[in-house]
Parts: C-alpha cells; structure tokens; sequence
C-alpha cells in the first residue's frame, strides 16, 4: 500500500504564476493561447470573498485583541 502524504501552501501565494503571467521551461509556448481565465482578482480580495464573514464572526466572538485576525 502507498504511503500517504499532505501539502500546505506557505508564502502569500504568486499572482504572477496563477495568472501565467510567465512561461517556464517545461511549458509549450504555442500552447498558452489555450489557458482560460475566469477569474482575474487579487489573492487578498478572493480570500476576503471566501471567508470574509467567517473571519468577522470569529472576532466577535474573541474577547482579547491578540486573539483577533486581520
């Protein structure tokens, strides 16, 4: 039986590889004219649309400042 395994992601995250806004070296040139966009947006506004009131609701319910996210 494999072995399992997990990843998280660390850093902030590349806008500039999400958009492909660069083409490395195992990508076909001729092929990037097939990648679709559907969404352009920064990574601060997305996480704020996905979790934005789950942030607020949790920082209503701490009491200390230090405990509070941004």
């Amino acid at each position: 039986m494999a072995g399992r395994t997990i990843s998280f992601p660390k850093g902030d995250g590349s806008l500039a590889h999400n958009n492909r806004e660069f083409i490395a070296n195992n990508v076909c040139p001729e092929r990037t004219g097939w990648n679709k966009t559907y969404i352009r947006e920064s990574i601060v506004d997305a996480y704020e649309k996905c979790f934005g009131e789950a942030v607020k609701e949790y920082n209503e319910g701490q009491k200390r400042n230090d405990r509070k996210n941004q």
